[in-house]
């Protein structure tokens, strides 16, 4: 609870960086990591080969399907990045509403207010 309270939206949450955030929900909404330089290597291997190709075909006087490529390669790219930079589910920030919607299922005599626990049932 503290550390919500001193920083609700940090910048890194362990090996992940996190960007521009839900003011509601407290989620980032930009993922970065932890395996990013992977996915710029493999932008820069496909797109490249991709791009050898496509000037290619544009010397080979082949423009429609040079531009056809060129067109699902830029798609590809943006359906890759809108993948890759979502959240890829980070534990919710927002400590009331997860703590409410876990609640709802434990009954009052096993939480304590006072304490904030709740207690175990294997006891």
């Amino acid at each position: 609870m503290e550390s919500f309270l001193a920083d609700p939206h940090p910048f890194k949450q362990g090996n992940v960086i996190c960007l521009w955030y839900n003011k509601e929900t407290h989620q980032p909404r930009i993922v970065i990591g932890p395996d990013w330089c992977f996915c710029l290597l493999k932008i820069a291997l496909l797109d490249g080969v991709t791009l050898m190709v496509i000037i290619g075909g544009f010397y080979q006087d082949l423009l429609t399907i040079s531009l056809i490529m060129l067109t699902l390669l830029l798609l590809e790219n943006i359906a890759y990045f809108t993948t890759v930079l979502m959240n890829p589910g980070l534990a919710p920030r927002n400590i009331s509403g997860h703590e409410q919607s876990y609640l709802k299922g434990v009954s009052s005599d096993q939480y304590c207010k006072l304490c904030r626990i709740i207690e175990r049932e294997d006891k």
